[in-house]
């Protein structure tokens, strides 16, 4: 009964893994029929495997012989160069012509002039001889290029490498003794190997993923598309020495029903060009299209949030803090706070019960002195609602140290929910935070016992799973392998109050290095939130969608950023707003910031991502903790009523006050430069607007009358208008 239970979970999660892919955007590649026939398993670059490859032949020194594209010699390239019909150019190394007899100058051999110039990147020469053979070649500007054949080299295919960018006109082939010629061969342009598809229909190209590390040996990648494969277009480069799966947006038009990747060998024998993996999109890349917009009437104050920890990473409990870091820090700006609740705080390891009705006495089974009762009761009522995020991983909890797993997830969700809930301490919690490190099923295992749990322990308590991604099915798009249908069974998704997912702004460049980009970046993977969106809309129509951690890492505070990730502290106070606000716009119901404060470490990925700066730095606010405040100053009790613009270059989208009715735009450029760089937008919607305050991070920041009429002048920083009665 037990295998029959297994194999149907099993089956459930396949079916809802096929279905799933029916709502991720076309990869034009893996529908595409593969045109390359050399190399080895040229399937292995387009099936979804980050590590494995496909593996051209190698062109040189002898393969190039035989193609007339690239040996100027071969008796069917186009043009003819040379006039003779001969052995020793027939693409043949072991047919051969004797030169016997002495030619007008003494010597055996033979001179040919070339029908047209033509450049020589190799000469490849296979003799027979029992002296010297002098090879001669005359440029057209009469230059001339000596090399010889030793009698140890005969019988061998000898690389001669003329002077390059010389076009040469004449070759003259001589000995002192009788020799023989078997081949004479000319490599006429730089060698390449290609990889080509054909596309199920023509599309337009509009993004590139490839995954193409090479190393020194290959000169240059190209990336080419074609409607009829003989009029080749290139669409963009790629660096051969770049480590990962990397983006490539296309800029120009194209309709290509054949794409290849050319890679454009070295000139050394036996090199060989690899791809790993390669992923074709249209100009939403794999993201799919921007969903409609739906205006949501809860208005920020209840919508974006912020990530932070117990105590405000200050030691103590958040009523010690006499400080204005911390809890007063915060208080005017977010209500929304999603807190790591370390469950190994709470008990040293499954099936033991965390006693938390025993707190004010005797701590938790894990730690005498930890009262969470008396951190989540401050906080609620200095005015701030609680997402409580249990943290546990293989790594903490080892899936082998679960005596029970079942039971032992259900006993700490039914724990959690039926003392943090029902006292009103918890309005949601999320099962794990990243636990992508278990095996897939054994968390889908835990969480649906663990949100069961939770559900029968208070029904009011809002239930989310731990954070997945919606658009890469595992090991496709990187190694980490947290891809929502394999680690939430389809069974679950209708206990879910919300699904969650961590969404951050960054992409990696043509080095493979890992960069934050602008929100508006087609790159960049907070794009992610029209999958996650999607698959809601799909599976579990009922659940929101919260964005629980989203951010990025900046220098300011007294404390530099110099990870490849980090931005300026004036791009994350411009980008951060813009980030934020684009998610809600596109359907996430809560975003909430990562982090409250730098950490008080060196600088890595996300020890950066603050508001402020670390304790090391007494927690100094750094522009975007200004921009924040600023920003829910002025909209906090406003809902986002209507994306108004949107276009390649500027966003406007109109806000409405819930208590005032007082109406807003908030308008911004999508650059990705120094935010205070600007230009001017013409909209008719700036007519009716009488002020305007621009969100740069600086405390002093004010209103301004703005003129009449329908130009503004915009910016990088998000500028609020407020708009006439």
């Amino acid at each position: 009964m037990k295998k029959l239970l297994h194999l149907s979970l099993l089956l459930s999660s396949c079916q809802l893994f096929a279905q799933v892919q029916a709502f991720i955007p076309p990869d034009y590649a893996q529908t595409a029929t593969i045109l390359t026939t050399k190399g080895v398993a040229p399937q292995l670059a387009v099936d979804q495997n980050l590590h494995s490859f496909w593996e051209s032949e190698a062109l040189l020194p002898e393969n190039y012989i035989y193609t007339p594209d690239f040996n100027a010699f071969h008796p069917k390239s186009a043009p003819k160069v040379i006039s003779e019909n001969t052995a020793f150019a027939d693409a043949d190394l072991n047919t051969a012509v004797t030169f016997n007899k002495k030619n007008q100058d003494a010597v055996y051999g033979h001179t040919f002039k070339l029908l047209q110039a033509v450049e020589s990147h190799r000469l490849s020469i296979k003799t027979g001889n029992v002296e010297t053979v002098k090879i001669t070649l005359i440029y057209t500007d009469e230059s001339v290029f000596l090399a010889n054949i030793l009698p140890e080299s005969q019988y061998s295919l000898v690389a001669v490498f003329p002077e390059k960018n010389k076009l040469v006109k004449q070759i003259s082939i001589e000995s002192s003794a009788p020799f023989q010629l078997f081949e004479i061969a000319c490599l006429s342009r730089k060698p390449f190997v290609d990889y080509t598809l054909e596309l199920e229909k023509q599309v337009s190209i509009g993004q590139i993923y490839s995954r193409h590390f090479n190393g020194e040996t290959i000169e240059e990648i190209q990336f080419l598309g074609s409607p009829d494969a003989k009029d080749w277009i290139i669409l963009g480069t790629a660096n051969p020495n770049a480590i990962g799966l990397i983006p490539m947006v296309v800029q120009q038009e194209n309709y290509s029903k054949y794409f290849k990747v050319r890679f454009i060998v070295k000139n050394i024998d036996y090199t060989k060009a690899s791809l790993w993996e390669l992923k074709l999109f249209d100009k939403n890349g794999p993201y799919g299209s921007v969903p409609d917009f739906k205006a949501n009437k809860q208005p920020l104050i209840e919508r974006i949030g912020l990530n932070m920890v117990w105590g405000w990473g200050q030691q103590s409990y958040s009523d010690e803090l006499n400080s204005q870091a911390g809890w007063r820090q915060f208080q005017t700006i977010f209500k929304k706070l999603r807190l790591y609740h370390f469950l190994y705080w709470d008990i040293p390891k499954p099936g033991i019960s965390a006693g938390y009705e025993r707190m004010n006495e005797s701590g938790t089974a894990a730690n005498w002195w930890l009262n969470w009762d008396r951190e989540y009761d401050f906080l609620n009522e200095k005015g701030f609602d609680i997402l409580a995020t249990l943290l546990f991983k293989n790594n903490t909890f080892p899936d082998s140290t679960w005596p029970n797993p079942s039971q032992n997830a259900y006993a700490i969700g039914y724990d959690f929910a039926s003392h943090f809930g029902r006292n009103k301490y918890v309005e949601a919690v999320e099962a794990g935070n990243e636990p992508w490190d278990y095996p897939a099923a054994f968390y889908r295992n835990i969480a649906d016992n663990m949100i069961r749990g939770f559900e029968d322990g208070n029904a009011t308590t809002m239930r989310l799973p731990a954070a997945f991604q919606a658009t890469f099915p595992a090991g496709s798009f990187n190694d980490q392998h947290n891809f929502i249908a394999d680690y939430l069974d389809h069974r679950l998704l209708d206990k879910l109050n919300a699904l969650n997912i961590h969404l951050y702004a960054y992409t990696n460049n043509k080095n493979g290095e890992l960069i934050a980009v602008a929100p508006e970046d087609p790159r960049a993977e907070l794009n992610g939130i029209r999958n996650m969106i999607r698959f809601r809309n799909n599976f579990a129509s009922g659940s929101e969608v919260w964005v629980t951690e989203m951010g990025y890492d900046s220098d300011g505070g007294g404390e530099a950023c110099i990870h490849s990730n980090c931005i300026s502290e004036q791009q994350q106070a411009a980008w951060g707003i813009r980030a934020v606000l684009r998610l809600l716009k596109e359907g996430a119901e809560r975003v909430y910031w990562y982090f409250y404060a730098n950490e008080n470490t060196g600088s890595y990925l996300h020890s950066r991502s603050g508001l402020t700066a670390s304790a090391n730095h007494n927690f100094a606010p750094k522009a975007s903790y200004y921009a924040f405040k600023k920003l829910m100053d002025v909209l906090s009790n406003s809902i986002l009523a209507e994306v108004v613009e949107e276009s390649q270059s500027h966003s406007i989208y109109s806000f409405e006050d819930v208590l005032s009715g007082q109406k807003f735009l908030i308008a911004w450029l999508h650059h990705a430069e120094d935010p205070d760089k600007g230009t001017t937008i013409i909209s008719e919607h700036f007519k009716t607007t009488s002020e305007y305050l621009v969100i740069d991070g600086d405390p002093r920041a004010n209103w301004i009358k703005t003129t009449t009429g329908s130009s503004r002048k915009l910016c990088g920083y998000p500028t609020i208008f407020k708009v006439n009665p």
